[in-house]
C-alpha cells in the first residue's frame, strides 16, 4: 500500500528540520555519540505515552513516527539554503494504535 502524500509530506519536513539541526551543531556527538539527531512527528489525534518501563506506546487513531539520523551521515550531507537535502542512512519506525517503541533502549545505543 503506497503512503499518502500527506505522510510523505510530513517525513520529509520531519528529516529536514533533523537533518537541520544536525547541520548547525545543535545536536550529536559527544552527547549522542552514535547519532545526530533522533526526531519524533505526532499525527493529529494521537498522543504518545511515556511508560514507567520506558516504552512509549501510541494511542489515538493516527500514527507517530520515530526516526535516527546517525552521525557517520553527518560527513556526506548536503543541508544549505537553496540546495537538495541530501542524507543518507535515516531510520524510521511508525507506530499505530496501541504500537511501541522501546525508549530505554534507544538511549541505551
Amino acid at each position: 500500500m503506497a503512503t499518502p502524500p500527506l505522510y510523505q509530506d510530513r517525513m520529509g519536513r520531519m528529516v529536514t528540520f533533523a537533518s537541520r539541526i544536525a547541520a548547525d551543531g545543535y545536536a550529536g556527538p559527544p552527547a549522542m555519540p552514535d547519532y545526530a539527531v533522533r526526531a519524533v512527528g505526532i499525527d493529529e489525534k494521537t498522543a504518545l505515552l511515556l511508560e514507567r518501563d520506558g516504552n512509549l506506546t501510541a494511542a489515538g487513531s493516527g500514527t507517530a513516527y520515530m526516526c535516527s539520523l546517525p552521525a557517520a551521515s553527518l560527513a556526506a550531507m548536503t543541508c544549505t539554503p537553496d540546495q537538495p537535502l541530501a542524507v543518507a542512512g535515516v531510520s524510521c519506525e511508525r507506530l499505530h494504535a496501541d504500537g511501541f517503541y522501546d525508549l530505554d533502549q534507544v538511549l541505551a545505543d
